[in-house]
C-alpha cells in the first residue's frame, strides 16, 4: 500500500507557537514507517523523526539553529526512523519547486492508494488538489489537537480521526476517535524488583521535572509501582505512555471522567482497578493487574498497533 502522508513541520509551528512537533501526527507517522517502509512518503519529512539529525544536522533550518527548541516535550517521539526522504525538499528554491512539482504530479496521477493529514487543522498541503483526484474513502484527516473542535470538512463525510473526541449523540459515522501511542523501541523489561512506590515525576510540580535523558526518566518509572498521572489540556499525555511502557501502573484518579470517544483504547477498568491499591497495596495483585495492563499496551497502544489500527478502520469504510 502506498501511502502520502502530509504533514509539514514549519506549517505546524506556525500553529503552535513555534514548535514543530505534534504528537498525534509524529507517532502516526512512526507507526505508518515501521509497518509499510518506504512506501510511505511524508509531503514535507518530519526532520526531528529521524536519527541522522539528532547530531544538528538539520539545526540550519531553523531560526534559533537549534531544533530542539522547538520540540514540545523532548522525549520518547523523536530521532527514531532511517533517513529515506528526498532531500531536494530542503534544498535550493528550483529543488523545492522541481520535488513540489512531482508531488503534485504523483498526487495527480493517483499514484498513492491513500492520503493521510497527520493534523488537518494545522496542514492541508494540496487539499484542492487531493479533493479533485480521490474518493473521499481514500483521504483520511487527523486531527490531534488537544480541543474537542474540529474542522468544518468534517461535515463534507470525509474520514475524520479525533483525538479529544466526545461523546456526542448520533456521532457521524465518518467521525472517529483515535489516540497518541509509544514506540516500540522504548518498550522496558519487566521489572518485579520495584524500589519506590511513586515515580518522582509529580504532574505541575515543576521541581520534580530532573530528568535530562530519556533513560534515567524511563528508569525511574520502571524501578516505580505507580506512575502518577493526569488530564492535561486534553485529556491523551504522553506521560500515560511512558508510565505504561516502562512497566508502570499509571495512578490516574480521575480517569473515571474522560469520556469513553476519549482514550477510547485504553484499558481504563484496569488502570482504575490498580488506583485503589495506592492506599491498599496488596503486591500479588499489583502484578496481576499490570502485567495484564502491560500486555493489553503492547498489543494496542505501541505506534505501530494505532496505525495498524487506523488503517483496518479506513479500509473498513
Amino acid at each position: 500500500m502506498k501511502i502520502l502522508y502530509v504533514t509539514d513541520f514549519e506549517q505546524i509551528a506556525l500553529c503552535s507557537g513555534g514548535y514543530i512537533s505534534d504528537y498525534l501526527n509524529d507517532l502516526t507517522f512512526h507507526g505508518l514507517k515501521k509497518l509499510y517502509g518506504k512506501d510511505v512518503t511524508a509531503f514535507i519529512p518530519p526532520v526531528h523523526m529521524y536519527k541522522e539529525n539528532k547530531n544538528g544536522a538539520v539545526d540550519h533550518l531553523f531560526s534559533s539553529k537549534n531544533m530542539e527548541k522547538h520540540f514540545w516535550g523532548g522525549m520518547t517521539f523523536p530521532y527514531l526512523l532511517d533517513k529515506d526522504y528526498d532531500e531536494r525538499v530542503f534544498g535550493s528554491a528550483i529543488d523545492r519547486t522541481e520535488y513540489f512539482d512531482e508531488m503534485r504530479d504523483r498526487i495527480e496521477n493517483q499514484e498513492f492508494d491513500l492520503i493521510i493529514y497527520g493534523n488537518f487543522r494545522r496542514c492541508i498541503h494540496m487539499f484542492d488538489i487531493v479533493q479533485k483526484i480521490y474518493p473521499k474513502e481514500k483521504v483520511a484527516l487527523l486531527d490531534g489537537n488537544d480541543d474537542t473542535q474540529m474542522a468544518e470538512i468534517v461535515q463534507d463525510g470525509y474520514l475524520y480521526f479525533k483525538r479529544e473526541l466526545q461523546d456526542y449523540t448520533n456521532l457521524p459515522s465518518n467521525i472517529k476517535p483515535i489516540t497518541f501511542s509509544y514506540p516500540k523501541e522504548h518498550l522496558s523489561e519487566v521489572n518485579k524488583s520495584k524500589t519506590q512506590k511513586k515515580g518522582t515525576v509529580i504532574p505541575g510540580d515543576k521541581s520534580t521535572y530532573i530528568f535530562k535523558d530519556e533513560k534515567s526518566y524511563y528508569d525511574d518509572y520502571n524501578k516505580s509501582y505507580f506512575g502518577i498521572t493526569e488530564k492535561k489540556a486534553g485529556w491523551d499525555c504522553m506521560r500515560h505512555y511512558e508510565i505504561m511502557g516502562n512497566y508502570c501502573l499509571p495512578y490516574f484518579p480521575d480517569l473515571m471522567y474522560c469520556p469513553k470517544n476519549t482514550l477510547f483504547n485504553f484499558p481504563k477498568d484496569l488502570i482504575m482497578e490498580g488506583n485503589k491499591l495506592m492506599d491498599n497495596f496488596d503486591k500479588w495483585e499489583y502484578f496481576r493487574i499490570l502485567d495484564e495492563m502491560f500486555e493489553y499496551f503492547k498489543n494496542n497502544l505501541t505506534t505501530e498497533a494505532v496505525a495498524q489500527d487506523l488503517i483496518n478502520r479506513i479500509n473498513e469504510e
